[in-house]
Formats: C-alpha cells, sequence, structure tokens
C-alpha cells in the first residue's frame, strides 16, 4: 500500500532523472524546485515537504557501495517517510531519453514496491 505521498511515481521519475542527469531544476505541476548540492557533492532538491537526494558514494553503507557500481539511487526523506528509489547498472544510457526510467523500483514505508 502506498503511504500519503502527494506525489505519483511519474513525478518521482522525473526528480530522480534530474538529480542524476545534472539539471539545474525540475518542475513538478508547474512548479519549479532548484536542485542544489551539498558540499560532498550529492545533489537534492525539496519537492513537496520532501527532500530527495542523491546516495553519497563515499558512505560505508552497501547503498553506497552500490551507486559506486553505478546504480543511480535517490532517497525521499520528510518526518515519518521514506522513499528510495533504485535504477541498476546498465538502464541509466537508457534513461536519457525515455519516458520512463527502465527497471526502476520504487520503495516505500512499511516494504510497499513500486517497480516501473
Amino acid at each position: 500500500m502506498k503511504p500519503d505521498i502527494d506525489l505519483t511515481a511519474e513525478e518521482m521519475l522525473t526528480i530522480h532523472k534530474a538529480i542524476h542527469f545534472g539539471q539545474m531544476s525540475v518542475t513538478i505541476e508547474g512548479t519549479e524546485y532548484q536542485i542544489s548540492t551539498y558540499r560532498n557533492g550529492c545533489r537534492y532538491v525539496d519537492v513537496k515537504g520532501i527532500r530527495f537526494m542523491e546516495q553519497d558514494p563515499n558512505k560505508s553503507s552497501v547503498y553506497a557501495q552500490m551507486a559506486r557500481e553505478g546504480v543511480l539511487i535517490t532517497w525521499g526523506q520528510r518526518p515519518g517517510r521514506w522513499i528510495y528509489i533504485e535504477t541498476p547498472v546498465g538502464s541509466g544510457e537508457s534513461m536519457l531519453n525515455a519516458d520512463k526510467l527502465w527497471k526502476t523500483n520504487i520503495r516505500y514505508p512499511g516494504g510497499a514496491q513500486l517497480a516501473l
């Protein structure tokens, strides 16, 4: 069951692409959101009360290892909620011109998952 998050899967994929492919901003429902960069080089954007950020590959977690191996990982966080967006190795190149991200998974709190 999808939790109360006011974004569609397609909107979250748009944010995911914008973060990982160097866009300066992302437009959701006619509102433009500026993408910023942390001091560690990771990109993030706040959309509708959710902070979406790319995985820091310099950490020691399994997710950081995956990012170092080429997996595109975006975390969405707000108090009491999280979202995990992952696109496997080798899918990124096809994403640049695609409307949907191939083989992308979105996971919500409580284990609900949406595979696209």
